[in-house]
Formats: structure tokens, C-alpha cells, sequence
């Protein structure tokens, strides 16, 4: 069994923690005797989407980068063709709103991809910086991190989870984007060390297509649990 992972523009604004995410995928993948392959995709480079298992789409990219949106652009056609065949697609902030309908400013709207509807609205001078804890039906474990943002997306119909604690979208109730095989969130700093049943759900979700339902073992997670609990203790969860 394997796991290919196309990583986007793995080059340009890589400071929220990319390359962390990717390292967890392959790590929890190769303690299970998973083969685990990423390929890298940067600007006017080439790359069949569906020929991957998943798509990997973070850094710190905004509306007023031209040059990433319209190199965005010219792959829409291949990135609606993987989804429709199946591909899952982890999108973490700047990828996360690259696939909305639009960016909002006080001076202009920019056009996003316009895979989904929701849109990015950098008009509500309310930045969200800090801790977050998440309840989603999707994992058994809260999913914590960090969130950077001086945005709100709205028009969220199907989020990843229901805030705890943190602003999420920017509306303090809901963070994220969950589509069947889809996951879109404002969490970085990396977002999947600390939470490795959400790791393991992505890395089910991306086998599926291939190989159909899978159920991975279990893995000792002591040291996760650890990091874990001290962040717990950080954000005073008894």
C-alpha cells in the first residue's frame, strides 16, 4: 500500500509549518508499513492532479499575491477533475481560501478559485491570532492549534468543527471546511503533530479512493499524547 502526495507550491511562503504537516503524513504512514511519496509542484510546473492520492495546499498566500492566483487558475480544470475522481484536497489558510469564491477588501474583490462558495472578507478589522480548541464529529480528539488571521470567511455551510476556544472562521463558532474528501482550515503552526487522530483520518480518507475503506492500526502515541497534554494545560482544560 501507498500514499502519493502532490505538495503545492512548496516553495513560496512556506513559514506556517508546511513541511511539519507533510513529515507527520509520512512518518505515521511509514510506522504502519505504508509507503509514503510527496512531489512537489511549484509555479508553471507541470503536474497531473489525479494522479494523486492527496493534495497538499498550505503557506501564507492572500488575494494581492496575482502571481500564485493566476497560476491557481490555470490548473482549475485539473483540480475539479481530481476532486470529481476522488482526491483528497487538505487545505490549510491560504490554501483554504484560495478555493473560495472571492477575497473582500475595503479597496477591491479579487476573484479566488471558485471551487466553493465561501468567501474571505479582510474588511472586518478583527484579527485572530491564538490558541485553538475544536470539537469535531470527524475525530475523538479535540483538534487544537494556532490560528494567525485577519480575516473572516463567511459563507460556510459544512464546517470542520464547532469552536471551543479561538475565533475559527472569525465568527467564534465554527472553523473550517469539510467536504467528503476535502478539509480546509485556518490551523497552522504545523497543525498535524499535534493532533494525530486527525493525521490518521486524512491519510484514511486519501487511501480510500485506491484501496477503499481502510481502517489503520492504531499507533503508540505517547509522545503525542504528551505534547497534547501540555498544551491542555496551556489553554487551562483540566
Amino acid at each position: 500500500m501507498e500514499l502519493k502526495i502532490l505538495w503545492l507550491y512548496h516553495d513560496i511562503k512556506d513559514v506556517f509549518g508546511d513541511m511539519g504537516n507533510l513529515q507527520v503524513l509520512k512518518k505515521r504512514c511509514h510506522m504502519r508499513g505504508i509507503d509514503c511519496f510527496v512531489t512537489t509542484c511549484g509555479i508553471k510546473e507541470e503536474a497531473d492532479m489525479s494522479m494523486y492520492d492527496l493534495v497538499y495546499f498550505g503557506t501564507n498566500i492572500t488575494g494581492k499575491d496575482a502571481y500564485v492566483l493566476e497560476d491557481l487558475r490555470q490548473r482549475k480544470d485539473g483540480i475539479v477533475q481530481a476532486l470529481n475522481s476522488g482526491v483528497f484536497f487538505l487545505l490549510i489558510c491560504g490554501g483554504f481560501q484560495a478555493f473560495g469564491k472571492r477575497y473582500l477588501y475595503e479597496d477591491e474583490t479579487i476573484d479566488a478559485l471558485g471551487v466553493f462558495s465561501y468567501q474571505s472578507d479582510y474588511r472586518v478589522k478583527a484579527p485572530c491570532i491564538g490558541n485553538v480548541r475544536v470539537s469535531s464529529s470527524l475525530v475523538t480528539q479535540e483538534i487544537i492549534g494556532f490560528e494567525n488571521h485577519p480575516y473572516r470567511i463567511s459563507g460556510i455551510t459544512d464546517p470542520l468543527g464547532k469552536v471551543l476556544l479561538g475565533k475559527g472562521n472569525g465568527d467564534g463558532m465554527t472553523e473550517g471546511y469539510v467536504q467528503e474528501h476535502v478539509f480546509g482550515t485556518n490551523l497552522h503552526g504545523p497543525l498535524l503533530p499535534k493532533n494525530p487522530a486527525l493525521a490518521d483520518k486524512i491519510i484514511e480518507l486519501a487511501l480510500q479512493r485506491r484501496y477503499g475503506d481502510v481502517a489503520l492500526q492504531p499507533l503508540e502515541d505517547r509522545y503525542e499524547q504528551k505534547a497534547r497534554e501540555a498544551l491542555q494545560k496551556r489553554f487551562k482544560i483540566a
